[in-house]
């Protein structure tokens, strides 16, 4: 795919995981490589512009109003990693300005500024797509007239020279009016008029960038020097090419800004139809006709829909939810009567939902024993032992003595508090988790689906969150039929199964959306 193909797609790309801001960049990269706009051979070549920079850079230089620049520039300083077109100069940042260099700080620090005056400029005022006034410092007319150096004027690009917001660059507009720079903001003033706003692309784009982050040295992050900046190497085109290369990348960015909010508009919109897809299906009072309608318009459209790893996680919840409301499956009263448990020490019934006829409810406290693991010295572990070890999340490790024979769902109590596991068979639980042995009228998987339902982790306490069984035995569940149980976990398993799928697919869809974004640029360059 070249350049040309590659804009006609533009729309296309810009779907991909991070496709907007990383066609920004190729566009900027396609600028100054002389990919952006054809050639026109009746313009004035870039290296008889340069030569016009230089007589004008040496005419201010008499007149002491040029800053020195680097004096020697070796071949390596003028190499580009890329190919030129032929009317194209190959030059330096110090070669086509007559000002390049760092502000200072005002004499007397905080206290020369003042509440108005003359502006002065920070990094925090500095971005890419312009100035920011709202958090402006001003200074007295004499301090101005002191720091005369660091004094900015219309059409200079003011670039970042240190810290977090190193490398933003913007172009100082015609409105400002008189302004100094701080020391953590470098001039860049070219040498003749009409350059500007293709050397602010240039500043932009990453191969240039690349050279400011070199320049941060570990946390202390140094800085770009000028002589550093001076010798940056850089693309000349001729003057009439530069102006158009401006206008195809204006008209670019407004077009991925575009993109971008259409992007976000539709994220947006998809975004509250699954949230209330999701919230209609949890309706607690929704008859069978309007719960059947809600689950069908869910099926059929929530694959679509659910376009972030987050809403699959939403919807799993949901399953759950629906799975322990007896929304799931269709219930038999006349064939399956209700588990035998033990009489409630509460008076009635009572839930947070209304349940099926054949449904019993009680508190975890009444029916369940959260007991506490133990721990294991390092002798007692064994790396083939044929007893799984739990911690607070999982397997840990292997013994060879179970500390229970029977099938349990393990808790985190410590760690990862509230966090599930389930083990068919024998197995030793520590003392970060609990483990719960259970009773013949539930289902193990039931009751591990009724548990996730109450999201357990959300009444962990303390600074290393820890699970109390005082809170968990309060909490209510609610108990079908053992038969109608094993019937949810199968219902339960095959929705599972599809959210799995749902998410694979997502992953495969932005995967190739990035695989195909990142071999059309590195086709387009």
């Amino acid at each position: 795919m070249n350049a040309e193909r590659l804009l006609a797609h533009f729309d296309h790309l810009s779907d991909s995981p991070d496709g907007v801001h990383r066609l920004r960049r190729l566009m900027l990269d396609l600028a100054i490589r002389g990919r952006l706009v054809k050639q026109d051979p009746n313009d004035e070549p870039g290296w008889t512009l340069l030569e016009r920079i230089a007589t004008k850079r040496a005419g201010l230089k008499g007149k002491g109003r040029v800053s020195r620049a680097s004096s020697t520039h070796s071949d390596s300083a003028h190499q580009l990693p890329f190919k030129l077109p032929a009317s194209w100069a190959k030059t330096t940042i110090g070669e086509i300005c007559s000002k390049t260099g760092s502000g200072s700080t005002p004499r007397g620090g905080k206290k020369a500024y003042t509440d108005n005056g003359i502006v002065f400029l920070r990094s925090q005022n500095i971005h890419n797509d312009g100035l920011r006034l709202t958090d402006v410092a001003y200074i007295d007319p004499a301090t101005h007239k002191r720091m005369s150096g660091t004094a900015v004027r219309s059409s200079d690009l003011l670039l970042n020279i240190t810290g977090g917001s190193i490398g933003r660059c913007c172009l100082v507009p015609d409105s400002l009016g008189q302004a100094n720079i701080s020391q953590h903001v470098s001039i860049i003033r070219i040498a003749i008029n009409g350059l500007c706003k293709f050397l602010h692309y240039v500043i932009l784009s990453p191969y240039f960038q690349a050279f400011i982050l070199d320049e941060q040295t570990g946390a202390g992050r140094g800085g770009l020097p000028k002589y550093r900046m001076d010798q940056i190497p850089v693309a000349l085109p001729p003057l009439a090419e530069q102006q158009r290369i401006a206008a195809k990348v204006d008209e670019l960015m407004a077009l991925c800004d575009r993109l971008e909010e259409g992007r976000m508009e539709r994220k947006e919109a998809r975004a509250q139809l699954t949230k209330t897809t999701l919230a209609r299906l949890s309706e607690p009072n929704a008859n069978i006709a309007t719960f059947r309608s809600h689950a069908r318009f869910a099926i059929e459209s929530l694959p679509a829909l659910t376009t972030r790893a987050d809403q699959i996680k939403n919807l799993r919840q949901t399953i759950l939810n629906l799975a322990v409301r007896g929304k799931l499956v269709a219930q038999r009263p006349d064939r399956e009567k209700p588990a035998s448990l033990p009489r409630s020490n509460l008076q009635g019934e009572g839930g947070d939902f209304s349940r099926p006829v054949n449904w019993c409810s009680r508190n975890l406290g009444e029916i369940l024993d959260f007991r506490y693991g133990k721990g294991l010295t390092a002798n007692q572990r064994k790396r083939d032992g044929p007893v799984p070890v739990y911690g607070s999340n999982g397997i840990v490790g292997y013994t060879t003595e179970p500390l229970t024979k029977q099938s349990c769902v393990i808790v985190g109590r410590k760690g990862s508090a509230g966090a599930l596991n389930i083990c068919n068979g024998p197995s030793w639980t520590t003392d970060v988790a609990y483990y719960i042995e259970v009773p013949d009228f539930l289902s193990l998987r039931f009751l591990y689906i009724s548990l996730s339902a109450l999201n357990l982790d959300y009444l962990a306490k303390g600074v290393k969150p820890g699970l109390s069984r005082s809170d968990v035995y309060n909490e209510r569940i609610s108990i079908p039929p053992l038969t109608e149980q094993h019937r949810i976990v199968t219902k339960v398993d095959g929705l599972m199964a599809l959210c799995d799928e749902i998410e694979s697919g997502l992953i495969t869809i932005n995967s190739s959306r990035a695989s195909f974004l990142a071999s059309a640029l590195l086709t387009a360059l």
